[in-house]
């Protein structure tokens, strides 16, 4: 069978918009085609003639080349698109039955030498259709040459009795075929691809099964991986030692010339390739955190307590810097996502790993923010304390704006900051209170809380809701901070008091971190500071008590200077004020506070005992001897004073409603309460208390009035 020489495929049939060149007579190579449409001259055409052994039929007398002679034997008309030529009428191919069988020996060694070469099943169908002259398709080839089919339809009627000769399935391992798939399985590919690149390699039929038998049962394949394993150990042995955050910005700041030496080049890119493809490099990760905490700090940043971040290079531009502002405003917010998306930039941009990178930041961020627990811890307290000075200034400034008693204002800004110190350190605190300031509008209640919170700013939270405190939206980073200020505290439903309350008073909560069903114990280190321009009697008001909570009333606007108030209140040292506050003795549970330590323990039971609201039966005695008698002429009576049960009751439910303080009585509670001060039509009354006459009419009652209660 003839073979397809390199002429034979510079020259084969191909199509040029439409004209068939093997059916042209003379047949110029498609070069020459080609360079006649580009306008090539008489001397680059007399060459490629040359070649072609053309160049007698087409040169003229003066030595020239008909150009048109060449275009005319193409059948191309010079300056037109290449017009398809007639089709020749072809011969109906032969069929299948009279070419003979497809595969015989010759075909079947020609199709497997086709395949040695490299190509793919639809060439080896080309080439054949050519060599044979009759069509050979895909499938056909696909069927003759994959191990796993056998001919079949025609082609298997066709083909001769199988024989092992035409069909070898050869499973037989060399040493050498060995080596290659271990070392193939070992760079981490899969055994389909590790028979794929075999076979192809060496001509074998080898399958995923054989594959993984001989890794896993072979005694030469298990002694050659394990002398692969130690060589990477070794090699990791010799690796270096971390460089330092200064060895990794000089190298990044000076590189090494480029012809300094290439095979140490190589030798680096070659370990880093290893490197990346283990899980764990405890040197590439002692690397990459060293320069991550270098560069961080060298970048002047700062965790705060309450989670932001602060640039220690980054000052506040001047009002007459026009650029500065402008640089100011367009500054993006420095925040844990922006800052550990340039950390990683800079990894990369010296070579390093980013593996674990979210370990090495947290690290730096718990880090940092242990710093900042220490400085601030020393910069509010000191040996030798000295208070009464600070605690004088505070109690003038209360004198102005209190409509308390001076001494109890400042004892219980004392007693916030000795609850807070305490709490830092865990330690017992007897009797927990919850400081708020109650009063109107644009009294300066907000900027208030500020300044007292101001010398642990970073430790305190700003803005809280009542929601974050009781409702759903606990965040157990919120837990850590040790002063929440809740400004504007609104109405907290009756569900949720007892909860607040705990708060408050506990010395742990319990989290269950999200998507786990284990709980984790956190101390409570947090102290709570409100503002409010509602009585807290409305607002939590609980008649069982109200001992964790203490209100301090503002005057009126208009009783206060604000130009006065505002100098006293600015002249504070509040850092020398906390820094001064005792913390007593920590060790003892019965610890007495400030409050008590000074001798306000009395009025502050009193002012506890008038922030109670009363219960339901007390609250029936303010509105039957002090509300009623008033809105006995208003309330709806025939002609004769009958009033009717269910009116009687609807103006004790509209007077007492809109108070917080005071729990309403459903209308059988409330009919049975009002029985002793009524007495039944056609009695006379025995007792100064029975103001009612009682009647009832269709089993309703209804009562009509006839004097005043005793108060």
């Amino acid at each position: 069978m003839a073979v397809e020489s390199s002429t034979d495929t510079l020259t084969k049939p191909r199509r040029e918009g439409g004209v068939n060149l093997a059916d042209m007579e003379p047949a110029p190579h498609t070069a020459l085609l080609r360079q006649i449409k580009l306008g090539a001259k008489g001397e680059q055409l007399s060459a490629i003639l040359a070649k072609l052994g053309k160049l007698d039929r087409y040169r003229k007398i003066d030595g020239d080349i008909d150009q048109e002679a060449i275009l005319a034997d193409a059948r191309i008309v010079p300056g037109a698109e290449t017009p398809a030529p007639e089709p020749k009428a072809e011969a109906a191919p032969a069929p299948a039955e009279a070419l003979g069988p497809l595969w015989t020996e010759e075909t079947i060694a020609a199709a497997r030498r086709y395949r040695e070469q490299g190509l793919l099943y639809r060439e080896i169908a080309e080439k054949l259709t050519v060599d044979l002259g009759r069509e050979v398709t895909k499938p056909q080839v696909n069927n003759l040459l994959s191990p796993s089919r056998q001919p079949k339809g025609e082609a298997k009627a066709e083909a001769p009795a199988p024989q092992p000769a035409l069909y070898p399935l050869d499973f037989e391992w060399t040493e050498e075929m060995k080596r290659a798939a271990i070392d193939l399985w070992a760079a981490g590919n899969s055994y389909p691809k590790v028979a794929t690149a075999i076979n192809e390699r060496f001509g074998k039929s080898f399958t995923e099964r054989h594959i993984s038998e001989m890794a896993h049962k072979d005694l030469w394949a298990t002694n050659y991986l394990e002398g692969l394993k130690a060589k990477a150990l070794a090699e990791k042995a010799q690796q270096p030692a971390a460089r330092t955050v200064e060895e990794i910005v000089e190298a990044v700041q000076n590189p090494a010339p480029e012809g300094m030496n290439a095979q140490q080049g190589e030798d680096e890119e070659e370990t880093k390739d290893e490197a990346a493809e283990e899980e764990i490099d405890p040197t590439a990760y002692a690397e990459m955190e060293a320069f991550v905490h270098g560069y961080l700090d060298r970048r002047g940043l700062v965790v705060l307590l309450d989670g932001g971040i602060d640039s220690l290079h980054m000052a506040r531009p001047k009002a007459d810097d026009f650029d500065g502002l402008a640089d100011s405003a367009a500054r993006p917010r420095l925040t844990r996502d922006t800052i550990r998306d340039e950390v990683e930039r800079e990894l990369l941009r010296c070579g390093l790993k980013t593996g674990r990178l979210d370990l090495a930041m947290r690290r730096w961020f718990r880090q940092q923010q242990a710093t900042r627990k220490r400085q601030i811890w020393l910069g509010i307290h000191v040996r030798h304390q000295n208070l009464d000075p600070h605690f004088e200034a505070v109690r003038r400034m209360a004198e102005v704006r209190f409509a308390e008693d001076p001494g109890f204002v400042a004892a219980s800004i004392e007693d916030l900051v000795y609850q807070c110190k305490r709490k830092m350190h865990e330690a017992p605190i007897a009797q927990p209170h919850m400081l708020s300031f109650f009063g109107k509008q644009n009294l300066g209640k907000s900027r208030l809380t500020r300044l007292i919170a101001s010398p642990i700013k970073e430790a305190a939270r700003k803005k809280v809701t009542l929601k974050q405190v009781v409702g759903g939206e606990k965040a157990a980073e919120m837990w850590d901070s040790n002063l929440l200020i809740i400004d504007d505290l609104d109405k907290a439903p009756d569900t949720t008091l007892g909860e607040f309350k705990s708060i408050i008073t506990s010395e742990e909560f319990n989290f269950r971190p999200m998507r786990t069903n284990k709980f984790e114990r956190l101390p409570n280190v947090t102290t709570l500071l409100a503002s409010h321009d509602r009585q807290l009697m409305e607002i939590l008001g609980d008649h069982r008590g109200m001992r964790r909570y203490n209100e301090l009333r503002l005057k009126p606007k208009h009783e206060i200077d604000l130009t006065l108030s505002l100098a006293l209140t600015t002249a504070i040292d509040w850092t020398a004020f906390w820094a001064n506050v005792s913390l007593g003795d920590m060790q003892d549970e019965d610890d007495p506070s400030p409050i008590l330590r000074r001798g306000f323990g009395d009025y502050l039971d009193q002012r506890q005992a008038e922030i109670t609201p009363m219960d339901a039966m007390s609250s029936f005695d303010v509105w039957f001897k002090r509300k009623l008698p008033a809105a006995i002429p208003q309330i709806n009576a025939d002609k004769l004073g009958w009033i009717k049960g269910a009116d009687l009751h609807g103006h004790y439910e509209e007077t007492l409603s809109g108070l917080r303080m005071y729990d309403i009585m459903a209308q059988p509670v409330w009919g049975k309460r009002i029985r002793p001060y009524c007495f039944q039509t056609g009695v006379e009354p025995h007792g100064k208390d029975q103001v009612f006459a009682l009647r009832k009419i269709g089993g309703k009652a209804e009562y009509k009035w006839v004097g005043t209660p005793k108060a």
